[in-house]
């Protein structure tokens, strides 16, 4: 049963219960709207189409913004909770818009409130999740455009995604302005071109009756003879003053049909001249738009890396497009009517003059193929780093809406998996959509666009797609760095031809094992951060700025741990990869190179380790991800430090203090430094010294038995976390009710009759070991793990120091430990409790029981 299954009814009482609304904070979104710009304003309020129009939305904008619409998923179809409150809220407008109905006197208003109101009710009374989903799409565009106009009020000039947006409204506009003055040269063209037909019929009525004129005059003067001289007179008079009439009426008519040809002429040569400005403007606007999808796609792949993406910049790139479509699609159309007057009528231009009428209807052609091939994205991304036989998604859409009457036939979209250089072969071809090579064998790899009447979209989402099969053309290079990309391809009926388009995802590094996991993450993250804007392929630089690295190391800590890394981090991290001196202050000069953050082995002062930085810099991401997040967090963890730097902090305040800091010596680690005294014999006498000690590194294991808030807080010498923050007010919220206890594991009643037993076993002291686990040995720059023996470390003070953390210095077990071991054994019963219940216990102190 599904989740949804098991939720009882919702009451009456529960739907009226108010929930936190959307804009709590600021309640005038709708005055903030009739304050932008008009070119803002105007693509808002294009937006809202009937019934949910512009009318309603001004006269409820009180209600609109008050409702919780953010609280309801429109997505979640068949929840009863869901749809009971978007029944409720519609509900609530329907209500509201027939209370304004009654209100309002205003005939016009009224009647276009009162159409509305109907028509709502009729489309969405048995489909409230379709209403709140264009609302909420409704109100995300108006929010977005608010916060763009006061950043750019607030920001110090520079270009800037909102001004870039008023440019690009303005040449919208002013394009619209030109195609109306084009449209206004055909109608022209369109009336004298009759009124010349007119006049050029006339003509010929002229040219008949002459030519009767002409029969009557040759007649009369062949039967001159059988008719007296007066009457012979009168009649060849008429007839000669009717020819001469008829003569200067055509003379005039072909004058007038000379004039009217020649304003054709310029009429002509003023629409060729207009739509070449109007045709270069298209073309410099598609290249804006293009460029805005470059850089949706650029912020795209950035948001792989962590960084922030604003999902809904796609609504206001579908509306520049469906504009450029509309634009182009009507100048095609003038195109063609003004061919059109040139067959019906064909025009010699003057000498001197070209007419590229002809030739225009081909550039607009390969504007608008261009438009609908960028219009052709991959909005949902598939997942980058691809492991075989893994089921994922992707979502494809075109940004057209309604425009070109594409969606009226709905079209199935196809996915094929590519190499690079298949890639390249394909953008070569001249029929690409012949091409049928691919690099693996996908499942459920097609389906059929569908359009969104509510939402406008034109897409198709790809569910459950699997790559069962990888075909590798090169075996030598490694699987970790080699791109692959999933195009998508399909064809569209523009007018009366037939489209191919296809896009591609973005770069995807193919893995059949968890292990190559971390190495395909660095291919895949430099990729996305540096790619070069206009690149060959997946072409990326060999080495970039270090500040662009910082920027990239910092976005993804903050991605898988949700805080990033600051200037000390950053500082730390450059002098461990550049391996620089302590006089090196600023490393924004250096580069780094790919070799240096991948293949490169780390060296530290006590040599070179088995691993790469992004090796050491990864497993810290799992390990604080997993263990540690809440406490990197709320800052607890000191992390990026040096153990130099680490014990002069140490040593600068009173003994108890202790932080906690990322091993540099052993892949996923975290140590706790504190300052202490230490006795240390001299001769015959004891001297105390202040040091700063380490503990063995903890690894994600240790912090699935037991986790480290409640490892610190069993060791009494951990006093303050620096700088003298008591660790009761730190990590008391992180403890548990019942100590030792691993966190991921709830309290077993089962305990509750062990205690007798528990308290006898504990009393049980263990055998030091011959051997002592692993300590970190003092070095300047970098730690050291050297096995020493139990017998060198001296005092029973350092070996107090170590207490509680698991090590060989325990001379007795405590309850915690116990209980972990009882967990790890799954103990049923007291009488099942045996020594080998406490092997891993024992395996992991190095202690025999």
């Amino acid at each position: 049963m599904s989740v949804d299954e098991e939720k009882s009814p919702v009451s009456e009482m529960e739907l009226n219960m108010p929930r936190t609304p959307v804009f709590e904070k600021s309640r005038s979104l709708w005055g903030h709207v009739k304050m932008l710009p008009l070119q803002i304003q105007r693509q808002l309020l294009d937006q809202y189409r009937d019934p949910f129009t512009v009318e309603v939305r001004d006269k409820l904008a009180d209600l609109i913004e008050q409702l919780p619409w953010s609280e309801v998923n429109e997505e979640n179809s068949g929840n009863v909770e869901d749809e009971g409150y978007a029944n409720q809220m519609l509900e609530s407008v329907l209500n509201k818009l027939s209370e304004t109905i009654h209100s309002t006197t205003e005939f016009v208003l009224k009647t276009k409130l009162r159409d509305s109101e109907h028509k709502l009710r009729q489309r969405y009374m048995g489909n409230a999740l379709e209403f709140v989903k264009l609302v909420k799409s409704y109100l995300s565009q108006e929010e977005r455009a608010v916060a763009q106009a006061e950043n750019a009020t607030s920001a110090d000039g520079g270009d800037t995604q909102y001004h870039r947006q008023i440019d690009l409204i303005q040449r919208i506009e002013s394009l619209q302005g030109r195609t109306q003055v084009t449209q206004n040269y055909l109608q022209t063209l369109d009336e004298k071109f009759k009124q010349l037909i007119i006049t050029r019929q006339k003509h010929s009525q002229i040219k008949v009756q002459t030519q009767q004129v002409e029969n009557q005059l040759h007649n009369i003067q062949n039967t001159s003879g059988s008719m007296a001289s007066d009457i012979y007179q009168q009649n060849l008079m008429v007839c000669m003053n009717q020819r001469t009439n008829l003569t200067r009426m055509s003379q005039d008519i072909n004058h007038t049909i000379k004039d009217m040809a020649s304003q054709l002429v310029q009429i002509r040569l003023d629409f060729t001249e207009n739509f070449q400005k109007t045709h270069s403007e298209l073309e410099v606007l598609q290249q804006l738009v293009d460029q805005e999808v470059l850089s949706w796609n650029r912020q795209q792949r950035l948001a792989g890396n962590g960084a922030e993406f604003d999902t809904r910049a796609l609504a206001t790139i579908q509306n520049w497009f469906e504009g450029l479509a509309d634009l182009t699609w009507k100048n095609r159309n003038q195109v063609s009517q003004m061919e059109s007057f040139g067959q019906d009528f064909p025009i010699d231009v003057p000498q001197g003059i070209q007419d590229i009428v002809s030739r225009l209807r081909g550039s607009v052609n390969n504007i608008l193929t261009g438009l609908v091939r960028s219009a052709f994205i991959v909005e949902c991304q598939p997942p980058q780093i691809l492991k075989v036989n893994n089921k994922f998604t992707a979502k494809v859409r075109l940004m057209l809406g309604n425009k070109l009457k594409i969606y009226m036939d709905p079209r199935k979209v196809t996915a094929v998996l590519l190499s690079e250089r298949q890639l390249s072969r394909l953008q070569e071809c001249e029929n690409p959509h012949l091409f049928k090579e691919n690099s693996g064998k996908l499942l459920n790899d097609n389906g059929r666009m569908e359009y969104n009447e509510t939402t406008r979209e034109h897409s198709v989402s790809l569910k459950s797609m699997q790559l069962q099969k990888i075909n590798r053309a090169d075996r030598k290079q490694n699987v970790t760095e080699e791109k692959f990309c999933i195009v998508f391809k399909s064809t569209f009926q523009i007018g009366n031809q037939e489209q191919f388009v296809w896009t591609k995802s973005n770069p995807i590094v193919v893995i059949v094992h968890g292990s190559q996991e971390c190495r395909a993450m660095a291919t895949i993250m430099w990729d996305n951060q540096f790619a070069i804007p206009e690149r060959q392929m997946f072409e990326v630089p060999d080495f970039v700025p270090w500040p662009q690295m910082c920027e990239l190391l910092s976005c993804k800590f903050k991605q898988m741990t949700q805080r990033g890394l600051g200037k000390n981090d950053l500082d730390y991290l450059a002098h461990k990869i550049f391996q620089g001196g302590r006089d090196i202050v600023d490393y924004s000069p250096y580069s780094i190179t790919w070799a240096q953050f991948v293949k490169e082995n780390q060296q530290l002062a006590s040599g070179t380790v088995s691993f790469t930085f992004w090796d050491w810099f990864h497993s810290i991401m799992k390990l604080t991800r997993k263990h540690l997040r809440e406490l990197w967090q709320d800052r607890c963890i000191v992390g990026f430090i040096s153990r130099s730097k680490a014990e002069q902090q140490l040593l600068s305040v009173d003994n108890g203090n202790f932080l906690l800091r990322f091993s540099e010596s052993e892949l996923g680690g975290i140590t706790v430094g504190w300052v202490d005294d230490v006795a240390q014999q001299q001769g015959d006498e004891n001297e105390v010294k202040r040091e700063a000690n380490f503990a063995q590194p903890y690894e994600a294991d240790d912090f699935c038995v037991k986790s480290l808030a409640e490892r610190i807080k069993d060791v009494d010498k951990l006093v303050y976390l620096y700088p003298n923050r008591p660790k009761e007010q730190v990590f008391k919220k992180y403890w548990l009710p019942f100590p030792g206890r691993n966190s991921k594991k709830p309290h077993n009643p089962r305990y509750k009759h062990m205690g007798t037993l528990i308290q006898d076993i504990i009393a049980v002291p263990t055998q030091t070991s011959s051997v002592s686990r692993k300590r970190e040995k003092t070095s300047e720059n970098e730690e050291e793990m050297t096995m020493e023996p139990a017998s060198e470390i001296g005092s029973k003070t350092a070996m107090d120091d170590m207490s509680g953390f698991g090590s060989v210095f325990d001379n007795t077990l405590n309850v915690e430990q116990i209980m972990n071991a009882m967990d790890i054994a799954h103990v049923s019963s007291p009488d099942s409790i045996q020594i080998d219940a406490f092997d891993e216990l024992i395996s992991e102190d190095d202690d025999i029981l």
